[in-house]
């Protein structure tokens, strides 16, 4: 049994190695070298690591049968699936590659991006407000019952 000591080191471990591959990632040296292969496959990981407490958390309440679980559960999934559109809108240079000159100060991908991550985020807090309220009413206690 790994106790919650062990988790934190290992998350905490998890998010130095993201923090120092980011920091070198943008040193003018190294970035020269930095295809987009490999610029889209840093982002895919680090986004996809984001999952990893989620799914812990998940394993941790006793999966889809706890009505805590399957209340907040699918939340995360909102949150993915929000920035993800933002995300493949980005990459896919969506809409001013279909028509060029006409997305070139408002609605282009880049800041459909980031009214997808600004959505994303507010839906994150808002939904983090109501975890914390359901917290105060339900104690960790009564969280398995």
């Amino acid at each position: 049994q790994i106790g919650n000591h062990d988790w934190r080191i290992r998350y905490e471990t998890i998010i130095i190695c993201i923090t120092f591959i980011a920091v070198i990632y943008y040193v003018h040296a190294v970035k020269q070298y930095i295809t987009r292969n490999i610029h889209i496959s840093l982002f895919v990981i680090i986004s996809l690591l984001g999952f990893l407490p989620g799914l812990h958390w998940y394993c941790l309440h006793g999966g889809w049968s706890n009505r805590f679980v399957q209340h907040f559960f699918p939340k995360l999934f909102v949150l993915y699936g929000i920035l993800g559109i933002g995300t493949i809108v980005y990459l896919t240079k969506f809409p001013e590659r279909f028509f060029p000159g006409y997305f070139d100060f408002i609605f282009a991908s880049h800041q459909i991006w980031h009214i997808s991550s600004l959505c994303a985020f507010i839906w994150w807090y808002v939904n983090g407000i109501e975890l914390l309220q359901y917290r105060r009413r339900n104690p960790c206690h009564t969280l398995h019952k």
